[in-house]
């Protein structure tokens, strides 16, 4: 199973964490339809909680979309534990990502359309990567197709992967 493209008028949106004893980082890969890479935005973040990191990029690239003005998004990523209560509203969230997971519910009204979604970590490796990338850098930074960073690890060669 690889990474698809969103309907065409739909933005998706990748999201991760890395951590380390030291704390983690987040990543949000924005692409469209055709697959391009609109945007990758990679920050550290002060939790070592992979739990609670991963819910902080969920909510993170929900105010990224929002401040980008999309209003049709998906978001897909690999924390189980995060999506499946944002698929089935039914489900209680994890208690220590509750909070996290409420105040994705509330921003959900922004758009016109949003879709969560659990995917393999195969299916979400440009935004795992870019979430490693950023681990080894005190930075937060917005990647567009033009100013990837070089190799190791190549981000730009990540995104070609995917069709």
């Amino acid at each position: 199973m690889t990474w698809s493209p969103p309907p065409s008028g739909c933005i998706k949106l990748n999201v991760d964490a890395a951590t380390r004893s030291s704390g983690s980082a987040l990543a949000v890969v924005a692409r469209n339809h055709l697959g391009d890479v609109l945007s990758i935005w990679v920050k550290k973040y002060h939790n070592s909680s992979p739990a609670i990191a991963e819910a902080e990029s969920l909510y993170w690239a929900m105010n990224l979309a929002v401040k980008e003005g999309w209003k049709s998004v998906i978001l897909e990523g690999d924390a189980k534990n995060c999506f499946d209560p944002l698929i089935n509203p039914d489900l209680s969230p994890e208690w220590h990502t509750h909070n996290i997971i409420c105040n994705i519910h509330s921003l959900a009204i922004a758009f016109d359309s949003v879709n969560f979604r659990w995917v393999r970590r195969t299916c979400n490796s440009t935004a795992h990567e870019a979430a490693k990338f950023a681990l080894n850098y005190d930075i937060e930074y917005r990647f567009n197709k033009g100013n990837l960073p070089p190799p190791p690890p190549s981000l730009e060669a990540v995104c070609r992967e995917i069709p």
